[in-house]
């Protein structure tokens, strides 16, 4: 795994050219198959331990997500462990209310959505955590920096940094070398819109 502007990558390839620079294969979270090389310098890697799970099999998770306060709070039973600002959905495309679980995990993905002016394509989002068969997700953000206001299609914007405390935090765990990691049917931590 690899970051570059709020972005994440999955690193599948390096090769060294003729004057010795490295370039590093994107896949994930840029394309489905192995993608463009870029320069080495212009990444930085995630290491195994910046990804380590945060209280594994704590019994008591759950996160509450407030439409009204754009916050995203983690539970670990009554007692809040992390909170953040968020931007969830605007109008006409807001967050669905409702008890949900994390049903799929991703350290990266591609988000392509949307029509007209609304029509987006956004590589290398950072750790979506996936709680709605529609795709909502809590995800990073790295092209808008107004938390606080709903702003997206449906999922809950939050820091990169956030997004990454979330993902490790959430069940189901996903090892590093994994893509993705499905959660069984009820498993995953239980996400709470109001």
């Amino acid at each position: 795994m690899a970051r570059a502007f709020g972005t994440v990558y999955r690193v599948v390839d390096a090769v060294q050219d003729s004057e010795g620079e490295w370039w590093y294969r994107l896949q994930e979270g840029i394309t489905y198959s192995p993608g463009p090389f870029v320069p080495a310098w212009s990444i930085c890697r995630i290491s195994p331990g910046q990804l380590t799970p945060i209280s594994p099999g704590h019994p008591d998770k759950w996160i509450r997500i407030s439409r009204e306060d754009q916050r995203l709070t983690c539970f670990e039973g009554e007692k809040a462990v992390f909170t953040t600002p968020i931007s969830s959905g605007a109008p006409g495309t807001v967050t669905p209310r409702g008890e949900h679980h994390i049903h799929l995990k991703r350290h990266t993905s591609r988000m392509i959505g949307g029509t007209g002016d609304g029509y987006y394509d956004l590589p290398g989002v950072a750790f979506p955590v996936y709680f709605t068969a529609s795709a909502c997700a809590v995800h990073g953000c790295y092209w808008h920096n107004d938390f606080v206001r709903p702003h997206s299609h449906g999922c809950v914007n939050v820091t990169g940094k956030a997004a990454q405390w979330v993902f490790r935090w959430t069940d189901p765990v996903i090892p590093y070398d994994t893509f993705q990691q499905p959660a069984a049917r009820g498993e995953g931590t239980t996400i709470i819109v109001v």
